[in-house]
């Protein structure tokens, strides 16, 4: 069976990773739908969401200061 694995080596690279590919697509995009806020809110502040565009601005405006400042 090793000398079948031994000439054989690129097959069963491709059967391995055609066996464990598919669980970590499938677990993958299951954690990342998870993790992602359905309402596009990137982080929760006292309860009331923060948005994306809120935060760009509120970092825009942060680092004028700090260029003024």
């Amino acid at each position: 069976m090793f000398e079948f694995v031994r000439s054989h080596k690129s097959w069963m690279m491709l059967f391995i990773l055609v066996l464990i590919l598919p669980s970590f697509v499938f677990f993958g995009i299951q954690g990342y739908n998870n993790y992602v806020d359905p309402d596009g809110a990137l982080a929760t502040v006292d309860g009331a969401p923060v948005t994306q565009q809120e935060y760009d601005v509120a970092l825009r405006d942060r680092v004028e200061r700090l260029r003024q400042g």
